[in-house]
């Protein structure tokens, strides 16, 4: 799946972000909503990133640009998806630099218009670890019908369930919805990737966002109950699953 929702988005210099410094308040309107949405402070951003808060206030103001290593972690901490903050910025990203897999949205290139009923790629489990993690199909296997609920979104893909580490939430065989650029809050059901080991496809995790601070993530899952703490080493992205509410 990499192929379609991975990897093109990622700076892998600074030069990128001070290119396109006209486009910097987009780029500043986009973290100070993530940052917003997750309740978080200037001061307690700033702390997490090891800056000063007025760094992270010009950073939102758009009079300068966080460098590619704090852009990394910024998203991280707030659960942004890069490629979703840079296409708002303007900036055109370019290779991840290895061992680094960013998801941007999901689409695929054939994807029909929006007249089709039929436009969320649809991807599914390919092997589940006795963990309940998973991998997932490099291609959509097909295309989902389009919830009412979405619209016109482009920043939506769908999954087959295969694990049962949610239920009764989220049953083996249920298709889910996801977002990677609508910021998770705590207590949103969650789909986290883990970065990929060389020469092996990424792995999933489905659970309940828990907690969240500068350290990591607290992931719970149902089945078995259990809590799964994470640092942010080991977390690639965090993609929202949408509510019933927000796809019907």
């Amino acid at each position: 799946m990499e192929s379609q929702i991975a990897s093109q988005t990622f700076l892998s210099a600074e030069s990128g972000l001070r290119h396109c410094r006209c486009m910097n308040k987009d780029l500043g309107d986009a973290l100070r909503k993530g940052r917003e949405a997750n309740r978080f402070s200037q001061q307690q951003v700033a702390d997490a990133l090891a800056v000063s808060r007025a760094a992270v206030g010009q950073w939102e103001r758009g009079t300068n640009a966080p460098s590619t290593e704090n852009l990394v972690s910024i998203c991280k901490l707030l659960g942004l998806d890069i490629a979703a903050v840079l296409n708002a910025a303007g900036v055109m990203p370019i290779a991840a630099p290895d061992g680094v897999h960013f998801v941007e949205t999901a689409r695929t290139p054939s994807q029909p218009e929006f007249t089709d009923p039929k436009s969320i790629p649809l991807f599914s489990p390919l092997s589940t670890t006795p963990a309940g993690d998973f991998a997932l199909s490099e291609n959509a296997s097909e295309l989902a019908r389009r919830p009412a609920g979405l619209g016109l979104a482009t920043d939506t893909y769908a999954i087959y369930v295969g694990t049962n580490v949610m239920a009764p939430r989220y049953e083996i065989g249920e298709m889910i919805v996801l977002s990677p650029t609508r910021p998770a809050r705590i207590g949103d059901h969650v789909a986290v990737q883990m970065p990929a080991e060389e020469g092996r496809r990424p792995l999933w995790r489905l659970g309940r966002l828990s907690a969240r601070d500068a350290q990591g993530i607290v992931l719970e899952q149902f089945n078995p109950a259990r809590l799964w703490e994470m640092r942010l080493s080991e977390v690639a992205n965090v993609h929202r699953i949408l509510s019933v509410e927000e796809v019907l």
